[in-house]
């Protein structure tokens, strides 16, 4: 469910008036995000199946215990993969507007947060070996504010901070932000001199 749809600012006027604006994108959490880890659940299924085969025949009998004990450890394996597969890809939008980022979390209990684009201190794009490996050049990206005071980090002098996980093709968005701050700073300086 990484998809990006792009919506058209009504308000933005004509094609000639918005030259250099990157238009409403949004997307969510990509499940490709978490193959790395579904890779990781089939390893665990078949060493634990091969386990209790070896334990099956090496005791010359099927215990019922064992295949018991191997089917709930997998169950709740699964079934936690499972969990927080959707609730990631369902529950985990953004939105990137000319002047905002928005991000959405929840499924039941919603939460909105957002950052003016033109009061990012600094962009930082990380993507681990595992996400560039296995996950198909997913990464995370993280935006640090300081205007916004309401979620400080006490590492960063109380700067707050916007973490956007699980995002496809990350180095596209990561040069969209920085465009587009950067444009919001050069409109807001030429207006401040002239």
């Amino acid at each position: 469910m990484s998809s990006e749809t792009p919506v058209v600012n009504p308000t933005a006027g004509t094609p000639e008036q918005t030259a250099g604006k990157s238009g409403d994108i949004e997307w969510g959490y990509s499940g490709k995000a978490l193959r790395a880890q579904y890779v990781l659940y089939w390893f665990i299924t078949i060493v634990l199946l091969v386990l209790g085969v070896v334990l099956s025949v090496e005791l010359n009998r099927h215990y019922a215990w064992i295949w018991g004990s191997i089917t709930v450890l997998l169950a709740i394996g699964w079934i936690q993969f499972c969990c927080v597969y959707f609730y990631r890809t369902w529950s985990i939008r953004y939105k990137l507007t000319d002047l905002r980022l928005y991000s959405y979390t929840g499924l039941f209990t919603k939460a909105q947060d957002s950052m003016e684009l033109v009061f990012i201190e600094d962009i930082q794009l990380t993507q681990t070996f595992w996400d560039r490996l296995l996950n198909g050049s997913v990464g995370t990206i993280k935006i640090y504010s300081n205007a916004d005071k309401t979620n400080p980090r006490p590492e960063e002098g109380g700067n707050s901070v916007l973490v956007i996980s699980g995002v496809d093709n990350p180095q596209e968005k990561f040069e969209r932000i920085d465009n587009i701050r950067s444009e919001l700073r050069k409109r807001r300086a030429m207006l401040a001199t002239g």
